[in-house]
C-alpha cells in the first residue's frame, strides 16, 4: 500500500506534513502528522491565529464517526488535529457521535447568545442536522458569530466541494489559517401533512436545506438504500439500490409552479413544460459529489435555486444522460433536448404538487434526508429562500471560496 505525504502547515516556524495511505476503497487511511519539510505550506503561529479561533467563546470539534466509510484507521482528530491544537495552544472540546440524533440535540441546546466555532469532521448530513437543530430553537435574541469549519469525511461532501474545500488537507489549512468566513444561504421546505421518514417518523415542521431537494430517480435511490436490508452494506448499497430502482417505473408525475405571493394563485408561472419527470432536482450548489457538475450555473454563496428536469427515457438513455455532468463544469447536458434547466429568482416561492396517488411517487430527498407523503395526490411542497433573521442564526463557513 503506497503512502502519500503532502506539505500541510508551518506552525511557529516549524514545517509539518500530512501523510496517509489509500485503501482499496480509495479512502485515505492511517493518517500521520510529520514534522518534516515537504514544500511550501501556509504559515501560522500561536500569536497570529484567525478570528474564528481567537474571538469566539467556545470551539467544539464534533466527529461524526459513522459518516462516509467510518473511522476504521481514519482517526484524523487523534493523529493530526489534536496535535495541531496542542502545538497552537487552542482550547477546545472534542466529542464523537454515538447516535444519529447527537448533532441535532447538540444544535438544539447550543447557547446562541455566545459565539462559537464548530469543527465538523463529517459529511453533508451532519451539516444538515446541525442547521436544522439550530432552526428548531426559533431563537429570537441577538445571535453571536457562529462559524463552521468543515473537514470533509462524508460520501458526497457537496457543501465542502462547492465551497472550494476540495480535500482534507485544504480543510485543515483553512481551519487554522483562513481569514474569511462566508454566510451559508438557506432555503425552507414546507412539507404537506402525512410526510414521514424511512423509519416512519412524521415530519410536522418546515426543514432547511442548503444543497438540494430532489425527486424521482435520485430520491428513490436514496430511499431504497436506506431500507433495513441495505443500511449496513456500506457504499455498495447504492449500486444495489440503483439496480432495483431501474427495474421500476421511473415516471414521477409532478407539477412545478412559482409565484411571488407565497401561495399558488392564478398568476403562478409553470416552471417545467413536462409534468412527467425521470429526474428532478432543485439545486443550490453546482456539484453534489466530486466532479459531478449537475448545475453549472449554481454557486453556493449566491442565494438562487436552479431546477433541472430530465424527461422520461429508456434506462440506458437515462443513465447516459445522468453520466454527462461528470464531463466537468462546462458540461453540455443542460442544453440536451431532454433536459430543462431553470433559474428561479430568490423572491419567488416554488410549489411542487403531487399528481399521483401512489405514496412511492412522492419520494423526496432533502440534503440526504429522504421522506415520503401519505395520500400525496393534490398535496404540495413549498420552497422559499429565507434570511438569517427569519431562521435566528447566521452560519458562516470558514474559508468558503465558492466554485
Amino acid at each position: 500500500m503506497s503512502r502519500t505525504t503532502l506539505p500541510l502547515l508551518s506552525v511557529n516556524g516549524n514545517p509539518y506534513a500530512i501523510s496517509f495511505e489509500e485503501a482499496e476503497t480509495k479512502a485515505h487511511i492511517n493518517y500521520a502528522l510529520l514534522e518534516e519539510d515537504h514544500g511550501p505550506a501556509p504559515s501560522i503561529s500561536t500569536d497570529a491565529l484567525p478570528l474564528h479561533i481567537t474571538t469566539v467563546d467556545l470551539i467544539t470539534v464534533i466527529d461524526s464517526v459513522r459518516s462516509g466509510v467510518g473511522r476504521d484507521n481514519r482517526d484524523i482528530y487523534a493523529t493530526v488535529l489534536a496535535p495541531l491544537f496542542k502545538k497552537l495552544a487552542i482550547k477546545h472540546t472534542y466529542t464523537q457521535t454515538k447516535s444519529a440524533s447527537d448533532i441535532t440535540n447538540f444544535a438544539r441546546s447550543l447557547d446562541l447568545s455566545k459565539s462559537h466555532t464548530i469543527v465538523l469532521i463529517s459529511g453533508d448530513t451532519s451539516v444538515y442536522e446541525l442547521y436544522n437543530g439550530l432552526f428548531s430553537q426559533h431563537y429570537t435574541g441577538t445571535a453571536q458569530p457562529l462559524h463552521v469549519a468543515l473537514i470533509p469525511f462524508g460520501s458526497g461532501n457537496s457543501i465542502s466541494l462547492s465551497s472550494g474545500i476540495s480535500s482534507i488537507e485544504t480543510a485543515i489549512q483553512y481551519l487554522f489559517t483562513s481569514s474569511t468566513s462566508t454566510s451559508l444561504p438557506f432555503y425552507k421546505a414546507t412539507l404537506p401533512p402525512g410526510t414521514h421518514t424511512t423509519t416512519g417518523t412524521p415530519i410536522t415542521t418546515p426543514l432547511l436545506f442548503s444543497v438540494t431537494l430532489t425527486f424521482a430517480i435520485h430520491a428513490n435511490l436514496v430511499w431504497v438504500a436506506e431500507q433495513p436490508d441495505l443500511r449496513d452494506v456500506g457504499i455498495d448499497r447504492f449500486k444495489i439500490a440503483a439496480a432495483r430502482v431501474l427495474e421500476q417505473d421511473l415516471t414521477v408525475p409532478l407539477s412545478l409552479t412559482c409565484a411571488t405571493t407565497g401561495s399558488p394563485s392564478s398568476s403562478s408561472k409553470q416552471l417545467t413544460k413536462s409534468t412527467a419527470h425521470a429526474y428532478l432536482n432543485v439545486l443550490a450548489v453546482p456539484c453534489i459529489e466530486k466532479g459531478y457538475y449537475i448545475s453549472p450555473n449554481s454557486h453556493i454563496d449566491n442565494q438562487q435555486l436552479h431546477i433541472i428536469h430530465f424527461d422520461v427515457a429508456p434506462p440506458d438513455d437515462l443513465m447516459s444522460l445522468l453520466s454527462m455532468p461528470y464531463q466537468g463544469p462546462q458540461t453540455q447536458h443542460i442544453h440536451h433536448p431532454s433536459v430543462e434547466y431553470i433559474a428561479v429568482p430568490k423572491e419567488e416561492s416554488i410549489f411542487i404538487e403531487f399528481l399521483d396517488e401512489r405514496v412511492e411517487k412522492s419520494t423526496c430527498c432533502i440534503d440526504g434526508i429522504v421522506v415520503r407523503v401519505d395520500e400525496p395526490k393534490g398535496k404540495r411542497v413549498q420552497i422559499d429562500s429565507v434570511t438569517r433573521d427569519e431562521i435566528g442564526f447566521d452560519l458562516k463557513v470558514v474559508g468558503m471560496n465558492a466554485i
